[in-house]
């Protein structure tokens, strides 16, 4: 009898250890499939945004690049700096793949259509400053916004791309 309960003993460990085991490698293929996505394949339509300098923003993501997302919030459309996003909640399914144009589809790319179009802009920086105006030029690193509103009236001021946090037009 004592050979009985000893046995039951080692059979119930080793299939412990197996449990174990094969949890383990569960785990280690969900690891290996988590560790393969990306934010974009993570954050799509209705999300809620922690953004740094700005806090929680909430809406639908309509498009999703390398340095930005698009979200329509109630009553406008935001853009929002990768490089900002602290976290989120929310999401479903993932981001079309960009294609052509838009794959390579950048800040620069984009405030120079802003530029273009002559409308104002407000950026909100990642330390919380909100900056308005038109833009003016646009380099690879900074963007110079010509004065408009109470915090630069008449003259420009640039921002580092590094530096927005959310952009949209007024």
């Amino acid at each position: 009898m004592r050979w009985d309960r000893l046995l039951a003993e080692i059979e119930a460990s080793a299939l412990d250890e197996a449990a174990l085991e094969r949890d383990a490698l569960a785990v280690e293929l969900t690891d290996e499939e988590w560790s393969g996505a990306r934010i974009r394949d993570l954050v799509w339509g209705d999300v809620a945004l922690d953004v740094r300098g700005v806090g929680w923003v909430e809406g639908r993501v309509l498009r999703s690049t390398e340095e930005f997302m698009v979200l329509a919030e109630a009553a406008r459309e935001i853009v929002v700096a990768r490089a900002a996003l602290l976290g989120w909640r929310g999401g479903s399914g993932r981001a079309p793949e960009p294609r052509g144009v838009e794959a390579r589809l950048g800040w620069a790319q984009l405030l120079r259509a802003l530029r273009d179009e002559g409308e104002p802009v407000c950026v909100v920086r990642t330390d919380g400053v909100a900056v308005t105006g038109v833009v003016g030029a646009v380099t690879r690193e900074a963007v110079r916004l010509e004065g408009s509103g109470e915090e630069n009236p008449g003259s420009p001021v640039w921002v580092v791309l590094t530096a927005v946090a959310t952009l949209h037009v007024l």
